[in-house]
């Protein structure tokens, strides 16, 4: 009489186990039914049964069998969905990614993850990791992404000196302010959007200034229109709104190409009187709400 291992997984923590079938015979009695004092239900690990068959002359004939339950089997884990965030700042940020979920017949359950304490732009893959009880572990992915809205987002690249080499300069983005002077806006005023814009509006004027110097009808419609987003940046910055306005003209005036054309656009309007504006209307000179801005 012998029966062979039986080697089987585990689905829980006791897993029934078909032994097969045994047999035993004698030279006498012919077939015995063999007995054993196998369990119900087999717990992890190896288990020795005991079969034994007795012939009808009270002869005893016993043989053992190995059961071996195991467990490989990893658990079932589920990421959490994959998260998109905004920074408004541009920096890392905080982001709550969720909880992943496991199931597993060895209990506890185990979940970590690799993902960092803050996110940078971009995106992120944080994978979880789920252990059972027995150390079979399991991984799955999910992608954080990380959305630069900040202010510096997008922002051409520095033109360098190819940027002054002729007198329109590189407008890469083809919003009518040369690159080196939208990114000097964005850079020293960050935390300002109305800074920000009423700057962007005198660029762009000062910009056709500048390109139609040789037309004094231009110029002067130019002109008139300056006087207007000076006095927006005022009404936006106060009393130092004219440093801001000189430190922002020596930034656009930056090459001696643009310097002359300045002169002779100023040159057209020699002799020319302009109407100021009340306090009251220099609001008035922006071409948006700076009121409904946040900052």
């Amino acid at each position: 009489m012998q029966q062979p291992a039986v080697t089987v997984e585990a689905v829980a923590a006791q897993s029934s186990v078909n032994l097969g079938i045994v047999s035993a015979n004698d030279i006498v009695d012919g077939s015995l039914t063999p007995t054993s004092n196998a369990p119900s239900a087999f717990p992890l690990g190896v288990t020795q049964v005991l079969w034994s068959a007795t012939d009808a002359a009270g002869n005893l004939a016993t043989a053992t069998q190995n059961v071996v339950v195991q467990d490989t089997t990893p658990p079932l884990v589920t990421a959490p969905a994959a998260v998109t965030v905004d920074s408004a700042t541009g920096q890392p940020t905080a982001v709550a990614i969720g909880i992943a979920t496991a199931m597993d017949a060895f209990i506890p359950i185990i979940i970590s993850n690799n993902a960092p304490a803050s996110f940078p732009i971009g995106i992120t893959t944080v994978t979880w990791t789920a252990t059972d009880a027995n150390g079979n572990s399991a991984t799955v992915m999910q992608t954080v992404t990380v959305n630069d809205r900040s202010v510096l987002a997008g922002l051409p690249p520095d033109p360098g000196l190819a940027g002054q080499a002729t007198l329109a300069g590189i407008d890469s983005d083809n919003d009518g302010v040369r690159d080196d002077v939208q990114r000097w806006i964005a850079l020293t005023y960050p935390n300002s959007q109305k800074t920000r814009a009423s700057l962007t509006q005198m660029t762009i004027t000062m910009q056709q200034f500048i390109l139609d110097a040789v037309d004094p009808a231009k110029s002067m419609m130019h002109a008139i229109q300056m006087g207007k987003d000076t006095r927006c940046l005022a009404y936006i910055q106060g009393g130092i709104f004219s440093t801001i306005s000189s430190e922002h003209k020596a930034i656009f005036l930056n090459s001696a190409l643009r310097s002359q054309a300045w002169l002779q656009a100023d040159h057209q309007l020699s002799g020319s009187m302009f109407k100021g504006m009340d306090y009251a209307d220099w609001k008035k000179g922006c071409n948006f709400d700076p009121d409904v801005m946040p900052n």
